[in-house]
């Protein structure tokens, strides 16, 4: 797992997440895993779970730059878990 400059590289999704919530920040993921902590009862978290399968950078990229302004008002309406696919 890649969390470029916290220091998380080797972490296991548990420290991830706890940390991105101690941080108010939103894990970008393709992992289920994650998915499954985001959803615990009482959890405070937020998740963009990227639905798309392998593909390139610059596809993903793609996807993320068509969606932007949908997912950000998600968030600022008040969801926590926003899905991308």
């Amino acid at each position: 797992m890649h969390v470029a400059g916290i220091g998380l590289a080797e972490a296991d999704d548990a420290i991830v997440w706890r940390q991105a919530i101690d941080d108010q920040r939103i894990v970008i993921t393709k992992d289920e895993d994650l998915f499954f902590l985001a959803n615990r009862s009482g959890d405070v978290g937020r998740l963009l779970w990227l639905r798309i399968g392998n593909c390139r950078k610059a596809a993903l990229f793609a996807v993320l730059d068509r969606s932007l302004d949908a997912v950000v008002e998600a968030f600022s309406s008040g969801q926590r878990i926003v899905e991308l696919g």
